[in-house]
Protein backbone atom coordinates (compact mmCIF):
# COMPACT_ATOMS: atom_id res chain seq x y z
CA UNK A 1 0.00 0.00 0.00
CA UNK A 2 1.30 3.75 -0.60
CA UNK A 3 1.31 6.01 1.72
CA UNK A 4 0.54 9.13 0.75
CA UNK A 5 -2.39 9.32 2.50
CA UNK A 6 -0.22 8.58 5.63
CA UNK A 7 -1.96 5.63 7.06
CA UNK A 8 1.07 3.46 6.53
CA UNK A 9 2.76 5.71 8.92
CA UNK A 10 -0.10 5.45 11.19
CA UNK A 11 0.05 1.50 11.44
CA UNK A 12 3.53 2.14 12.35
CA UNK A 13 2.76 4.97 14.92
CA UNK A 14 0.12 2.61 16.26
CA UNK A 15 2.27 -0.11 16.60
CA UNK A 16 5.18 1.31 18.24
CA UNK A 17 2.97 3.36 20.88
CA UNK A 18 3.72 2.62 24.13
CA UNK A 19 1.70 3.92 27.28
CA UNK A 20 4.89 5.48 29.00
CA UNK A 21 5.17 7.93 26.46
CA UNK A 22 1.50 9.81 26.93
CA UNK A 23 1.91 12.85 29.31
CA UNK A 24 0.39 12.88 32.53
CA UNK A 25 -1.92 15.59 31.60
CA UNK A 26 -3.29 13.70 28.58
CA UNK A 27 -3.83 10.55 30.56
CA UNK A 28 -5.92 12.64 33.08
CA UNK A 29 -7.70 13.92 29.83
CA UNK A 30 -8.43 10.12 28.65
CA UNK A 31 -9.84 9.41 32.34
CA UNK A 32 -12.13 12.45 31.87
CA UNK A 33 -13.31 11.03 28.36
CA UNK A 34 -13.67 7.97 29.92
CA UNK A 35 -15.94 9.18 32.85
CA UNK A 36 -18.01 11.12 30.79
CA UNK A 37 -18.62 8.64 28.53
CA UNK A 38 -19.08 5.93 30.59
CA UNK A 39 -22.04 7.98 32.49
CA UNK A 40 -23.26 8.70 28.89
CA UNK A 41 -23.65 4.83 27.70
CA UNK A 42 -24.63 3.53 31.34
CA UNK A 43 -27.35 5.70 31.64
CA UNK A 44 -28.49 5.53 28.25
CA UNK A 45 -28.72 2.04 28.32
CA UNK A 46 -32.08 2.81 30.67
CA UNK A 47 -33.63 4.69 28.09
CA UNK A 48 -37.14 3.48 26.22
CA UNK A 49 -34.60 4.23 22.82
CA UNK A 50 -31.98 1.53 24.24
CA UNK A 51 -34.91 -1.03 25.75
CA UNK A 52 -36.36 -1.04 22.09
CA UNK A 53 -32.75 -1.57 20.46
CA UNK A 54 -31.44 -4.43 22.89
CA UNK A 55 -35.41 -6.31 22.18
CA UNK A 56 -34.08 -6.24 18.05
CA UNK A 57 -30.83 -7.10 19.00
CA UNK A 58 -32.31 -9.97 21.10
CA UNK A 59 -32.51 -11.41 17.95
CA UNK A 60 -28.81 -11.54 17.25
CA UNK A 61 -26.66 -12.54 20.39
CA UNK A 62 -28.15 -10.99 23.25
CA UNK A 63 -29.07 -13.95 25.73
CA UNK A 64 -27.97 -15.05 28.99
CA UNK A 65 -25.29 -16.82 27.52
CA UNK A 66 -23.23 -13.85 26.33
CA UNK A 67 -20.08 -12.70 27.99
CA UNK A 68 -20.55 -9.12 28.08
CA UNK A 69 -22.99 -7.07 30.37
CA UNK A 70 -25.99 -5.10 28.75
CA UNK A 71 -27.72 -4.39 31.75
CA UNK A 72 -30.51 -6.37 33.65
CA UNK A 73 -29.74 -10.28 32.83
CA UNK A 74 -29.29 -9.45 29.50
CA UNK A 75 -25.48 -10.06 28.12
CA UNK A 76 -24.31 -10.15 24.65
CA UNK A 77 -21.33 -11.06 21.88
CA UNK A 78 -18.66 -8.61 21.50
CA UNK A 79 -20.40 -6.99 18.67
CA UNK A 80 -23.84 -6.39 19.88
CA UNK A 81 -22.24 -5.20 23.07
CA UNK A 82 -20.55 -2.68 21.00
CA UNK A 83 -23.65 -1.66 19.05
CA UNK A 84 -25.51 -1.19 22.16
CA UNK A 85 -22.67 0.92 24.16
CA UNK A 86 -21.89 3.14 21.33
CA UNK A 87 -25.58 3.65 20.58
CA UNK A 88 -26.22 4.34 24.04
CA UNK A 89 -23.70 6.76 24.60
CA UNK A 90 -25.48 9.18 22.38
CA UNK A 91 -28.96 8.68 22.90
CA UNK A 92 -28.99 11.53 25.89
CA UNK A 93 -27.22 13.69 23.89
CA UNK A 94 -25.40 14.01 26.80
CA UNK A 95 -21.71 12.86 25.93
CA UNK A 96 -18.73 14.39 24.94
CA UNK A 97 -18.32 16.66 21.57
CA UNK A 98 -15.22 18.04 19.51
CA UNK A 99 -16.17 21.36 17.30
CA UNK A 100 -12.65 22.10 15.10
CA UNK A 101 -12.45 20.56 11.83
CA UNK A 102 -13.95 16.84 13.08
CA UNK A 103 -16.87 18.04 14.80
CA UNK A 104 -18.41 15.08 16.33
CA UNK A 105 -19.04 12.96 19.55
CA UNK A 106 -15.88 11.62 18.76
CA UNK A 107 -16.50 9.09 22.60
CA UNK A 108 -19.45 7.66 21.55
CA UNK A 109 -17.52 5.26 18.94
CA UNK A 110 -14.37 5.05 21.17
CA UNK A 111 -15.16 4.51 24.63
CA UNK A 112 -18.02 1.55 24.71
CA UNK A 113 -16.00 -0.04 21.88
CA UNK A 114 -13.22 -0.17 23.86
CA UNK A 115 -14.69 -1.25 27.55
CA UNK A 116 -16.70 -4.39 25.25
CA UNK A 117 -13.49 -5.50 23.52
CA UNK A 118 -11.35 -4.98 26.98
CA UNK A 119 -13.84 -6.98 29.13
CA UNK A 120 -13.47 -9.70 26.16
CA UNK A 121 -9.89 -10.25 26.18
CA UNK A 122 -9.24 -9.31 29.79
CA UNK A 123 -7.24 -6.68 29.08
CA UNK A 124 -6.04 -4.05 32.26
CA UNK A 125 -7.03 -1.24 32.90
CA UNK A 126 -4.04 0.75 31.71
CA UNK A 127 -4.44 -1.29 28.29
CA UNK A 128 -8.01 0.38 28.76
CA UNK A 129 -7.21 3.60 28.90
CA UNK A 130 -4.16 3.21 26.78
CA UNK A 131 -6.46 2.42 23.86
CA UNK A 132 -9.23 4.94 24.16
CA UNK A 133 -6.42 7.88 24.25
CA UNK A 134 -4.99 6.70 20.90
CA UNK A 135 -8.07 6.26 19.37
CA UNK A 136 -9.30 10.19 20.37
CA UNK A 137 -5.72 11.36 18.54
CA UNK A 138 -6.04 9.04 15.47
CA UNK A 139 -9.81 9.10 15.15
CA UNK A 140 -10.09 13.04 15.25
CA UNK A 141 -6.85 13.96 12.87
CA UNK A 142 -8.63 11.01 10.40
CA UNK A 143 -12.05 13.32 10.77
CA UNK A 144 -10.01 16.25 9.95
CA UNK A 145 -8.44 14.94 6.91
CA UNK A 146 -11.75 14.59 5.39
CA UNK A 147 -13.28 17.56 6.56
CA UNK A 148 -14.80 19.18 3.77
CA UNK A 149 -14.87 22.85 2.97
CA UNK A 150 -17.56 25.43 3.43
CA UNK A 151 -18.30 25.25 -0.47
CA UNK A 152 -18.35 21.72 -0.53
CA UNK A 153 -21.11 21.27 -3.05
CA UNK A 154 -22.54 17.49 -0.93
CA UNK A 155 -24.33 18.40 2.03
CA UNK A 156 -24.76 14.50 2.63
CA UNK A 157 -22.15 14.01 5.57
CA UNK A 158 -21.84 12.30 8.56
CA UNK A 159 -19.97 11.97 11.54
CA UNK A 160 -20.67 7.90 11.76
CA UNK A 161 -18.76 7.31 8.47
CA UNK A 162 -15.68 8.64 9.93
CA UNK A 163 -15.96 8.03 13.43
CA UNK A 164 -15.97 3.95 12.70
CA UNK A 165 -11.93 4.31 12.64
CA UNK A 166 -12.24 5.55 16.52
CA UNK A 167 -13.72 1.96 17.42
CA UNK A 168 -11.41 -0.13 15.01
CA UNK A 169 -8.57 1.79 15.91
CA UNK A 170 -9.48 1.25 19.77
CA UNK A 171 -10.48 -2.59 19.29
CA UNK A 172 -7.09 -3.26 17.06
CA UNK A 173 -4.90 -1.70 20.45
CA UNK A 174 -6.54 -4.04 22.42
CA UNK A 175 -6.69 -7.28 20.09
CA UNK A 176 -2.67 -6.18 19.44
CA UNK A 177 -2.54 -6.01 15.66
CA UNK A 178 0.68 -6.00 13.73
CA UNK A 179 1.95 -3.60 11.41
CA UNK A 180 -0.10 -5.97 8.46
CA UNK A 181 -3.37 -6.55 10.17
CA UNK A 182 -3.35 -2.18 10.60
CA UNK A 183 -3.27 -1.70 6.83
CA UNK A 184 -6.16 -4.26 5.87
CA UNK A 185 -7.81 -2.86 9.21
CA UNK A 186 -8.09 0.46 7.58
CA UNK A 187 -9.16 -0.81 4.45
CA UNK A 188 -11.65 -3.14 5.75
CA UNK A 189 -13.27 -0.14 7.96
CA UNK A 190 -13.82 1.87 5.10
CA UNK A 191 -15.49 -0.69 3.08
CA UNK A 192 -18.05 -1.40 5.94
CA UNK A 193 -18.27 2.32 7.24
CA UNK A 194 -21.80 3.35 7.38
CA UNK A 195 -23.71 5.33 4.45
CA UNK A 196 -22.89 9.34 5.09
CA UNK A 197 -26.40 10.28 6.97
CA UNK A 198 -26.46 13.78 8.38
CA UNK A 199 -29.66 14.41 10.72
CA UNK A 200 -31.86 16.87 9.99
CA UNK A 201 -34.64 18.86 11.04
CA UNK A 202 -37.87 17.38 10.23
CA UNK A 203 -40.07 20.00 8.69
CA UNK A 204 -43.25 18.02 10.62
CA UNK A 205 -41.56 17.60 13.24
CA UNK A 206 -40.19 14.20 14.71
CA UNK A 207 -36.36 12.73 14.24
CA UNK A 208 -35.07 9.17 13.88
CA UNK A 209 -34.06 7.54 17.07
CA UNK A 210 -31.10 6.35 15.44
CA UNK A 211 -29.47 9.71 15.46
CA UNK A 212 -26.05 9.53 14.32
CA UNK A 213 -26.01 5.68 13.93
CA UNK A 214 -22.97 5.47 16.33
CA UNK A 215 -24.37 1.83 16.98
CA UNK A 216 -23.27 0.17 13.65
CA UNK A 217 -20.53 2.39 12.61
CA UNK A 218 -18.39 1.17 16.28
CA UNK A 219 -19.71 -2.54 15.38
CA UNK A 220 -18.59 -2.31 12.10
CA UNK A 221 -15.21 -0.95 13.44
CA UNK A 222 -14.92 -3.50 15.91
CA UNK A 223 -15.75 -5.97 13.38
CA UNK A 224 -12.82 -4.75 10.92
CA UNK A 225 -10.41 -5.13 13.59
CA UNK A 226 -11.23 -8.96 14.39
CA UNK A 227 -11.48 -9.70 11.01
CA UNK A 228 -7.78 -8.00 10.57
CA UNK A 229 -6.55 -10.28 13.49
CA UNK A 230 -8.10 -13.38 11.37
CA UNK A 231 -5.67 -12.23 8.62
CA UNK A 232 -8.58 -11.28 6.47
CA UNK A 233 -7.65 -8.80 3.64
CA UNK A 234 -9.09 -5.34 3.05
CA UNK A 235 -8.93 -2.65 0.09
CA UNK A 236 -5.66 -1.24 0.10
CA UNK A 237 -6.47 2.07 -2.27
CA UNK A 238 -9.56 3.53 0.07
CA UNK A 239 -8.14 6.58 0.00
CA UNK A 240 -7.06 7.08 -3.21
CA UNK A 241 -7.55 10.33 -5.75
CA UNK A 242 -9.92 7.39 -7.94
CA UNK A 243 -12.05 5.65 -5.60
CA UNK A 244 -11.51 7.71 -2.29
CA UNK A 245 -13.51 7.04 0.68
CA UNK A 246 -13.38 10.72 0.91
CA UNK A 247 -15.31 10.92 -2.16
CA UNK A 248 -18.08 7.99 -0.65
CA UNK A 249 -17.80 10.66 2.46
CA UNK A 250 -19.23 13.51 0.54
CA UNK A 251 -16.05 15.82 0.76
CA UNK A 252 -14.40 17.99 -1.65
CA UNK A 253 -11.07 17.53 -0.48
CA UNK A 254 -8.86 15.19 1.22
CA UNK A 255 -5.55 16.82 3.48
CA UNK A 256 -3.07 14.06 4.51
CA UNK A 257 -1.23 16.49 6.24
CA UNK A 258 -3.49 15.83 9.22
CA UNK A 259 -2.06 12.52 10.32
CA UNK A 260 1.42 14.23 10.07
CA UNK A 261 0.15 15.76 13.52
CA UNK A 262 0.29 12.91 15.31
CA UNK A 263 0.69 13.51 19.16
CA UNK A 264 4.11 15.42 19.88
CA UNK A 265 3.22 18.19 22.29
CA UNK A 266 -0.07 18.31 20.99
CA UNK A 267 -2.74 16.06 21.95
CA UNK A 268 -5.89 16.94 20.63
CA UNK A 269 -8.04 15.14 23.71
CA UNK A 270 -7.26 18.35 25.51
CA UNK A 271 -9.82 20.43 23.04
CA UNK A 272 -12.86 17.37 23.58
CA UNK A 273 -15.49 19.38 25.28
CA UNK A 274 -17.92 18.19 27.85
CA UNK A 275 -21.91 18.98 28.31
CA UNK A 276 -23.45 20.25 31.40
CA UNK A 277 -27.20 19.38 29.69
CA UNK A 278 -28.26 16.76 28.09
CA UNK A 279 -29.24 18.19 25.14
CA UNK A 280 -28.09 19.28 21.79
CA UNK A 281 -24.65 21.38 22.17
CA UNK A 282 -26.34 24.36 19.87
CA UNK A 283 -28.79 24.91 21.98
CA UNK A 284 -26.62 25.43 25.18
CA UNK A 285 -26.00 29.26 25.12
CA UNK A 286 -29.24 29.72 25.10
CA UNK A 287 -30.25 27.75 27.70
CA UNK A 288 -27.00 29.31 29.95
CA UNK A 289 -28.68 32.50 29.20
CA UNK A 290 -31.86 32.09 30.13
CA UNK A 291 -30.71 30.35 33.44
CA UNK A 292 -28.22 33.62 34.50
CA UNK A 293 -31.63 35.56 33.84
CA UNK A 294 -34.00 33.23 35.73
CA UNK A 295 -33.25 34.71 39.48
CA UNK A 296 -33.56 38.18 38.29
CA UNK A 297 -37.42 37.49 36.66
CA UNK A 298 -40.66 36.96 37.47
CA UNK A 299 -41.28 33.64 34.87
CA UNK A 300 -44.84 34.46 35.18
CA UNK A 301 -45.12 37.99 34.01
CA UNK A 302 -42.69 36.99 30.70
CA UNK A 303 -44.54 38.31 27.65
CA UNK A 304 -42.20 36.75 24.51
CA UNK A 305 -38.78 35.07 24.26
CA UNK A 306 -36.66 35.80 21.24
CA UNK A 307 -34.24 33.55 20.36
CA UNK A 308 -31.28 34.75 17.26
CA UNK A 309 -28.99 32.41 16.48
CA UNK A 310 -27.43 31.17 13.18
CA UNK A 311 -28.99 29.37 10.09
CA UNK A 312 -28.08 25.76 11.21
CA UNK A 313 -29.15 26.60 14.72
CA UNK A 314 -32.86 27.56 13.07
CA UNK A 315 -32.95 24.40 10.94
CA UNK A 316 -32.69 22.40 13.46
CA UNK A 317 -33.97 23.43 16.71
CA UNK A 318 -36.58 25.50 15.67
CA UNK A 319 -39.32 22.38 15.76
CA UNK A 320 -43.14 21.86 16.71
CA UNK A 321 -43.61 20.35 20.19
CA UNK A 322 -41.96 17.38 21.00
CA UNK A 323 -43.40 13.77 21.90
CA UNK A 324 -40.21 12.17 23.08
CA UNK A 325 -36.61 11.84 24.18
CA UNK A 326 -34.72 12.13 21.72
CA UNK A 327 -37.08 15.32 19.83
CA UNK A 328 -36.96 17.22 23.06
CA UNK A 329 -33.33 17.42 22.80
CA UNK A 330 -33.39 19.26 19.77
CA UNK A 331 -36.36 21.85 20.54
CA UNK A 332 -35.34 25.10 21.67
CA UNK A 333 -38.66 26.19 23.03
CA UNK A 334 -39.07 22.86 24.52
CA UNK A 335 -35.50 23.17 26.39
CA UNK A 336 -35.70 26.63 27.31
CA UNK A 337 -39.28 26.69 28.60
CA UNK A 338 -37.72 23.50 30.79
CA UNK A 339 -34.95 25.54 31.73
CA UNK A 340 -37.07 28.37 33.61
CA UNK A 341 -39.59 26.11 35.12
CA UNK A 342 -37.54 23.06 36.15
CA UNK A 343 -34.83 23.44 39.78
CA UNK A 344 -32.87 20.50 37.85
CA UNK A 345 -32.26 20.85 33.72
CA UNK A 346 -31.22 17.49 33.90
CA UNK A 347 -33.77 15.85 36.15
CA UNK A 348 -36.46 17.45 33.69
CA UNK A 349 -34.59 16.10 30.25
CA UNK A 350 -34.24 12.84 31.95
CA UNK A 351 -38.14 12.35 31.83
CA UNK A 352 -39.46 15.05 30.19
CA UNK A 353 -42.76 16.73 31.27
CA UNK A 354 -44.74 16.74 27.54
CA UNK A 355 -48.15 17.04 29.13
CA UNK A 356 -47.47 20.07 31.46
CA UNK A 357 -49.35 22.94 30.62
CA UNK A 358 -46.72 25.35 32.02
CA UNK A 359 -44.09 24.17 29.48
CA UNK A 360 -46.86 24.06 26.79
CA UNK A 361 -47.77 27.84 27.74
CA UNK A 362 -44.64 29.38 27.82
CA UNK A 363 -43.20 27.48 24.50
CA UNK A 364 -46.09 29.70 22.81
CA UNK A 365 -44.12 32.41 24.14
CA UNK A 366 -40.85 31.80 22.26
CA UNK A 367 -39.94 32.55 18.73
CA UNK A 368 -36.74 31.28 16.81
CA UNK A 369 -34.98 34.21 13.99
CA UNK A 370 -32.37 33.92 12.08
CA UNK A 371 -29.52 36.36 12.21
CA UNK A 372 -27.41 36.83 9.03
CA UNK A 373 -24.40 38.13 10.98
CA UNK A 374 -24.18 34.78 12.98
CA UNK A 375 -24.02 32.73 9.94
CA UNK A 376 -20.81 34.26 9.47
CA UNK A 377 -19.87 33.91 12.50
CA UNK A 378 -20.66 30.32 13.02
CA UNK A 379 -19.02 29.64 9.97
CA UNK A 380 -15.92 31.40 10.80
CA UNK A 381 -15.00 29.90 14.08
CA UNK A 382 -17.90 27.39 14.62
CA UNK A 383 -19.02 29.01 17.73
CA UNK A 384 -22.38 29.20 18.58
CA UNK A 385 -23.68 32.90 19.07
CA UNK A 386 -26.80 33.06 20.31
CA UNK A 387 -28.80 36.08 21.51
CA UNK A 388 -31.73 36.07 24.12
CA UNK A 389 -34.30 38.77 24.83
CA UNK A 390 -36.96 38.49 27.47
CA UNK A 391 -39.76 40.72 26.91
CA UNK A 392 -41.56 41.59 30.09
CA UNK A 393 -45.33 42.29 30.96
CA UNK A 394 -44.00 46.04 32.71
CA UNK A 395 -42.04 46.92 29.09
CA UNK A 396 -38.33 46.03 30.36
CA UNK A 397 -36.22 43.66 28.53
CA UNK A 398 -33.80 41.22 29.88
CA UNK A 399 -31.07 40.58 27.11
CA UNK A 400 -27.99 37.67 26.97
CA UNK A 401 -25.58 37.41 24.08
CA UNK A 402 -22.84 33.95 24.65
CA UNK A 403 -20.87 32.37 21.72
CA UNK A 404 -18.92 29.80 23.69
CA UNK A 405 -20.91 27.40 25.78
CA UNK A 406 -20.37 26.16 29.01
CA UNK A 407 -17.18 24.08 29.06
CA UNK A 408 -15.60 24.83 25.61
CA UNK A 409 -12.16 24.98 25.57
CA UNK A 410 -11.92 28.49 24.34
CA UNK A 411 -13.54 29.80 27.38
CA UNK A 412 -12.95 27.40 30.49
CA UNK A 413 -13.33 23.37 30.37
CA UNK A 414 -14.85 21.50 32.21
CA UNK A 415 -13.16 20.95 35.68
CA UNK A 416 -12.44 17.13 36.83
CA UNK A 417 -14.53 17.91 39.66
CA UNK A 418 -17.46 18.44 37.43
CA UNK A 419 -16.89 15.67 35.61
CA UNK A 420 -16.56 13.64 38.48
CA UNK A 421 -20.00 15.15 39.79
CA UNK A 422 -21.94 14.32 36.32
CA UNK A 423 -20.89 10.84 36.58
CA UNK A 424 -22.08 10.64 40.08
CA UNK A 425 -25.43 12.60 38.96
CA UNK A 426 -25.98 10.34 36.04
CA UNK A 427 -25.02 7.25 37.47
CA UNK A 428 -26.49 7.52 40.79
CA UNK A 429 -30.09 7.15 40.00
CA UNK A 430 -29.45 4.04 37.46
CA UNK A 431 -27.18 1.60 39.65
CA UNK A 432 -27.13 3.05 43.48
CA UNK A 433 -24.84 5.14 45.63
CA UNK A 434 -22.23 2.02 46.28
CA UNK A 435 -22.01 0.81 43.06
CA UNK A 436 -21.46 4.47 41.76
CA UNK A 437 -19.19 4.98 44.06
CA UNK A 438 -16.98 1.95 43.24
CA UNK A 439 -16.88 2.74 39.51
CA UNK A 440 -15.65 6.44 40.00
CA UNK A 441 -13.21 5.14 42.34
CA UNK A 442 -11.80 2.11 39.44
CA UNK A 443 -11.70 5.02 36.41
CA UNK A 444 -9.79 7.28 38.75
CA UNK A 445 -7.13 4.79 39.57
CA UNK A 446 -7.71 2.73 36.44
CA UNK A 447 -3.84 1.85 36.06
CA UNK A 448 -4.06 -0.57 39.04
CA UNK A 449 -7.10 -1.97 37.82
CA UNK A 450 -8.04 -5.05 35.43
CA UNK A 451 -10.71 -3.30 32.88
CA UNK A 452 -13.34 -6.09 33.79
CA UNK A 453 -13.45 -3.90 37.08
CA UNK A 454 -15.20 -1.46 35.60
CA UNK A 455 -17.70 -3.62 34.07
CA UNK A 456 -18.35 -5.01 37.54
CA UNK A 457 -19.21 -2.39 39.31
CA UNK A 458 -21.34 -0.70 36.43
CA UNK A 459 -23.29 -4.04 36.15
CA UNK A 460 -23.23 -5.29 39.40
CA UNK A 461 -21.54 -8.63 38.65
CA UNK A 462 -20.08 -11.23 41.13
Amino acid sequence: MSDQYGFAGLARWLLAHRFESIPDDARAAGKQCLLDGIACLRTGLDTVQMRAMLRALSLNSVAAHGTIPLGGALHGGLLDATHAYAQAANVLDFDDCYREEAPSHPGATIIGPALACAHQVSASGRELLHAIIVAYEASLRIGTMLCPSATAPSKDIGYATWQTFGAFVAAGMLLRLNEAQWLHGFGLTAQQAPMPMIVRANPQGGYTWLKNGYGNAAAAGVLSACLAKEGYAGDQHFFSDEFGFWKTYGSDRIRPEALDTLPGDDWLIHRVEFKPWACCRWAHPALEGVLQMKPRIDIGQIEAIDVYSFKEFVDTLDSPFPSNLVDAQFNARFLIASALLADDLNDALREPDFASPAIRELCAKISVHRDPAFDVQHRADMSIPTRVVLRMTDGSRHVTLLSEPLGSHLREPMLPEAICNKFIDALTPVIGVAPTQRALATILAMEAHPARDLTQALFALA
